[in-house]
């Protein structure tokens, strides 16, 4: 994935992404940001990592209300 814009989350539109972050499961996933900046404006967390290979490069996340990124590991 490539992004090419910045981003400032918006609790009307995207509150369920906010509340349980955008769920990456049981893939590998890259993420290119070409350098845009996403803004949680402290809603929430942006990825909910679950069991995954996920490289992340020239982003900027800002603003998230406890971390960016949660990762889970299923026991």
């Amino acid at each position: 994935m490539t992004l090419k814009l910045d981003y400032a989350f918006d609790m009307n539109y995207d509150y369920d992404y906010t509340i349980n972050g955008i769920p990456i499961a049981y893939s590998n996933i890259v993420i290119e940001g070409n350098n845009p900046t996403l803004n949680m404006n402290g809603l929430g967390f942006l990825f909910n990592v679950i069991n995954s290979n996920m490289n992340i490069s020239n982003l900027n996340i800002k603003n998230t209300r406890a971390t960016a990124i949660l990762l889970k590991v299923p026991i």
